[in-house]
């Protein structure tokens, strides 16, 4: 990962610094196929795991946050973390890396990153009105590069799905046969990464094709 994969007036130091960390995870990774078709199997870049450390939550909420204040669409905290879900698994099913460096947890209402929702919990009903500092100290988001993975899962996920509402965006990835259902099911606490990436059960509503 280069200097690029961060913005937001971050200095040259501490972005070299943050790519050394997460390198490999969000450059140079083009998303080539046509976007009626389903993403292709992680399971042709890896070794059967999901690998990399993935970013700072934070940082990947501030790029979902970043399109709701440019499109003057307010989104709720369970809505981010809803829609910051389906990006996980967009990306983790085309690169075979992970995104988040937290896992997702499975609670009753769906997907939960609980760091996330420990910050947003006072104010859990409205909408999130401004963007989150990170665990450095600093707010930060995604920099996209044109035809990357992220740039792909975050606009396929937030032109299809910004619309919907929290309790639909709960509906949709709690679908049977989900990987929150498989975890709901077995009475994990955590959500699999593999899990994520095989999930093909909301890909129609992203105008995706079958498998």
């Amino acid at each position: 990962m280069t200097a690029d994969a961060f913005a937001g007036g971050v200095s040259h130091d501490v972005r070299h610094q943050a790519s050394s960390i997460a390198e490999g995870i969000l450059v140079g990774m083009t998303a080539a196929e046509p976007t009626t078709k389903a993403p292709p199997s992680w399971k042709r870049k890896n070794d059967g795991r999901i690998g990399g450390p993935g970013m700072d939550p934070a940082i990947v909420a501030n790029s979902v946050l970043r399109r709701s204040f440019d499109d003057f669409m307010p989104i709720n905290s369970m809505q981010l973390q809803k829609l910051m879900y389906v990006v996980a698994c967009l990306y983790m099913r085309r690169s075979g890396l992970r995104l988040v460096s937290e896992q997702f947890q499975a609670w009753e209402t769906g997907p939960v990153l609980a760091s996330l929702h420990g910050r947003l919990l006072s104010d859990s009903g409205n909408p999130v009105g401004a963007y989150l500092a990170g665990a450095n100290g600093r707010t930060q988001w995604l920099e996209e590069r044109p035809g990357s993975n992220a740039r792909h899962a975050l606009d396929l996920t937030w032109n299809n799905l910004s619309g919907y509402s929290a309790a639909s965006l709960a509906n949709l990835v709690r679908a049977p046969g989900s990987a929150w259902d498989k975890a709901w099911q077995a009475r994990s606490m955590y959500i699999r990464d593999e899990d994520m990436a095989d999930d093909d059960t909301f890909l129609s509503a992203l105008g995706l094709g079958g498998l």
